[in-house]
């Protein structure tokens, strides 16, 4: 692949941060059924597809415990599939 600047990296890093704080969000509106089926199914989707890249990887590893149980569960399964 492409090598990316350290400045990328860190730019890339922060908005995986930040999707991981929305997933996160919706995940609990969701387990408190604030929010519905095709929202949560949407938030689903693209986390199986952002939760393959290796820098989300690296992030998820480095940062998962700072989330809760439940949605941890969600995203390592994501990436294991």
């Amino acid at each position: 692949g492409q090598k990316i600047t350290p400045q990328e990296r860190t730019s890339v890093e922060r908005a995986f941060g930040n999707v991981l704080i929305y997933w996160e969000s919706n995940h609990q509106l969701y387990e408190m059924g604030m929010l519905d089926d095709e929202h949560w199914s949407a938030s689903i989707e693209s986390m199986n597809l952002i939760s393959k890249h290796p820098l989300f990887i690296s992030l998820w590893d480095a940062e998962k415990q700072s989330y809760r149980t439940s949605f941890r569960e969600i995203v390592d399964a994501q990436i294991s599939q």
